[in-house]
């Protein structure tokens, strides 16, 4: 790997760059708006996406550097097939920029197919939908054990259209106490405790799978948040975290916002408000939620460039259209304007009203018509990285 790294880095050196990125080919539906599939800035939302655009300069035609995308979800996210198919454009843009793996958090059921974890019988499992948020984070997920010693095993491969490895390793965790260690289980290493609550591994090589082991000295609960993976190649490092029945209210009640700070975001993606305007109370204080947890974000990353998605058309528990959906849309909207956030319509690019039926019967959504296909959200994946791309290839090749 070290080998291939040198060579791509030398090709980036000698050769110019003559070609770019081609936008995802995209098979053709009446009903979908291709039109309507753009990126819209909302308020002053152009000068940070600015930022967030030029920061794709020195990868692209350096070969160097990396950007760094968060993008917070629900079970549309959970899965990973949506985000998953997003990361994978992101990160074959040019040979050679596929960048790390990034977040991994720490899911006991419904893991996304891209990694692998295994857990030792001692661990328990948490997430932002407990009535308790003292330990919630932005990785949606914990576990804890206070057995005093435990083990984590995690394969970062695991039917994942990209091939990571690393050579750093962030476990993000509650504080130690007094004779409580995290160690791995790798022949050489360095260790570092950061005071923003994670402890960094930096191994002498690259691998893709790792045991991590607690031992702790007394009986008190330790909890770990989640993981982070760097090798330290150039390109998009796309997170992603999402629970299934996600709403904007639980991400507002987590804690140690400051692991956001840690991530050295560009962009926040956020793809809410099924859950939160499905039943017909939660519309009310929608766009409350959402301006509270944009403020949150802000309150640790002021200059971070936010992204919002619009909600797919829907049905409500297979009876009929959900009528909230064109109403969290225009909520969203003028979170958007309020917030100086930009915005991408999918609720106006898949067809708007009506069109979760029309999307069913090319099995690109599933029966509850709430759900995408595999096939749908590659779509959906694939839709959001053209506009993307459409507006970084505009701020790098054509000014």
């Amino acid at each position: 790997m070290k080998l291939l790294r040198f060579i791509l880095l030398l090709l980036f050196a000698i050769t110019p760059l003559t070609t770019t990125a081609q936008p995802k080919e995209l098979q053709h539906y009446s009903f979908i708006d291709y039109e309507a599939n753009k990126i819209e800035y909302c308020g002053n939302s152009f000068n940070s996406f600015k930022k967030l655009y030029a920061k794709f300069v020195r990868p692209i035609k350096q070969g160097k550097g990396q950007v760094h995308i968060l993008h917070i979800g629900d079970s549309h996210l959970q899965a990973d097939f949506f985000s998953g198919r997003a990361r994978a454009n992101f990160q074959s843009i040019l040979p050679g920029l596929q960048a790390s793996r990034g977040m991994v958090s720490p899911f006991t059921n419904g893991c996304p197919d891209s990694y692998k974890l295994s857990y030792s019988p001692q661990w328990k499992h948490h997430n932002i939908l407990s009535n308790n948020p003292q330990h919630n984070t932005f990785f949606a997920n914990t576990v804890s054990t206070n057995a005093q010693s435990a083990e984590i095993t995690i394969e970062v491969n695991n039917r994942n259209p990209v091939k990571y490895d690393f050579n750093d390793l962030r476990v993000y965790h509650s504080p130690l106490k007094e004779g409580d260690e995290i160690s791995i289980d790798y022949p050489s290493y360095t260790k570092r405790h950061n005071e923003n609550g994670y402890t960094l591994f930096s191994l002498n090589d690259y691998t893709d799978k790792i045991t991590i082991r607690v031992n702790k000295s007394s009986d008190d609960t330790l909890y770990i948040y989640g993981f982070y993976f760097d090798s330290g190649d150039a390109g998009v490092v796309y997170n992603a975290t999402g629970v299934n029945s996600a709403e904007a209210r639980h991400y507002i009640n987590t804690n140690n916002d400051a692991i956001l700070k840690t991530l050295h975001l560009d962009l926040i993606i956020i793809s809410l408000g099924t859950n939160d305007c499905y039943e017909p109370g939660g519309v009310k204080t929608f766009e409350h939620n959402m301006e509270t947890l944009i403020a949150k974000i802000r309150t640790q990353l002021p200059e971070v460039a936010i992204l919002l998605t619009t909600p797919s058309d829907c049905w409500y528990k297979r009876k009929q259209i959900n009528q909230n959906m064109q109403q969290a849309c225009e909520q969203i909207k003028q979170v958007a304007q309020k917030n100086n956030c930009a915005v991408w319509d999918w609720y106006s690019i898949m067809g708007k009203k009506g069109s979760s039926t029309k999307w069913e019967q090319e099995k690109l959504m599933q029966k509850d018509k709430v759900h995408l296909t595999l096939s749908g959200y590659y779509l959906q994946g694939d839709m959001m990285y053209n506009a993307l791309w459409e507006e970084i290839e505009k701020s790098i090749f054509m000014r």
